[in-house]
């Protein structure tokens, strides 16, 4: 029985071969199986071409934990305050520069050759200032309101103790336009309360600008701790004077001399009480804070840039 089934497959085997000979179609040639390892190969080529054949919007999207936080670049307080303070003088020199004069109105006239001499000379310094000016405001953004971005960049650098910053900030000089910047309410108030801590930090790192900036009689650092009285002046003054030298300290000698005896209205001389109260207090402070720190042969520059 076994025997008669073989017999009927072979014939079936036979006839089917014939069948394709008559047709002309070549017989496929099976490969020989393969090994194990090359079965194992030939799977992962497979593989990765298939992953390779995904489009990215099919692969499973990426873990947000599982990719690196990229840090923002951010701007300290101290740098956006020297920047725009850079900003705020390169839009005041080019201002000034486009109200200075032509000096097409002394030309050709023998009586004012000094005069066109000197303006000539002043115009040339302005158009490299302004040349300069505007290179500085090219890199500068939008400054139509430079003076408010300079302003609360001062107020954030000097919150954050910069000593520039406060310096500048006790000045409030925030405007370019030839008059005193204004200070009232909200603003007069918070100068008010974070002046003292300033002023005192700039006393102990021995800072000429506060002492310089405390004999002014005008402006809002009148409101400094009584900045800008006589008394005051006197002091900050005879500090001054304990560090200065040549011209500077002769104009010191002749402020110091005119409070003590002033010409114009004797009855407001200081008492002697205050005058001695005010040079122990200014040889102390000095020899303190200030008997290593360089002299000084002119007004310190109060903000700068």
């Amino acid at each position: 029985m076994r025997k008669s089934y073989m017999l009927v497959g072979f014939c079936a085997a036979l006839t089917l071969a014939a069948y394709l000979l008559l047709r002309g179609d070549p017989i496929e040639k099976f490969p020989p199986e393969a090994t194990a390892s090359e079965a194992t190969a030939a799977a992962k080529s497979s593989a990765e071409s298939s992953v390779g054949a995904v489009s990215a919007a099919q692969l499973p999207a990426e873990s947000a934990a599982a990719r690196p936080a990229v840090a923002t670049p951010t701007v300290s307080a101290p740098a956006r305050f020297r920047s725009l303070r850079q900003c705020f003088h390169a839009a005041a020199d080019l201002g000034n520069a486009k109200s200075v004069g032509d000096c097409k109105v002394y030309e050709g006239r023998q009586e004012f050759e000094r005069a066109y001499a000197e303006c000539l000379n002043g115009w040339r310094d302005w158009r490299n200032r302004t040349a300069a000016a505007e290179k500085t405001l090219s890199e500068c953004g939008d400054v139509t309101d430079i003076e408010k971005q300079y302003y609360e960049a001062t107020r954030a650098a000097a919150k954050a103790g910069d000593p520039d910053a406060q310096l500048c900030y006790l000045a409030f000089d925030f405007s370019f336009h030839g008059h005193l910047t204004p200070i009232a309410g909200a603003e007069l108030a918070e100068y008010t309360e974070v002046s003292p801590t300033y002023v005192d930090a700039a006393i102990k790192r021995g800072d000429w600008r506060i002492a310089y900036l405390l004999t002014q009689r005008s402006g809002p650092s009148t409101r400094l701790n009584q900045g800008g009285r006589p008394e005051i002046v006197y002091r900050m003054s005879k500090l001054l004077r304990h560090g200065a030298s040549g011209d500077f300290a002769k104009f010191l000698d002749y402020k110091l001399n005119s409070l003590a005896h002033p010409d114009l209205k004797p009855e407001a001389a200081l008492p002697p009480k205050v005058m001695k109260e005010g040079d122990a207090w200014a040889e102390e402070t000095y020899n303190t804070y200030y008997s290593g720190v360089p002299v000084i042969t002119e007004p310190p520059t109060i903000c700068d840039h």
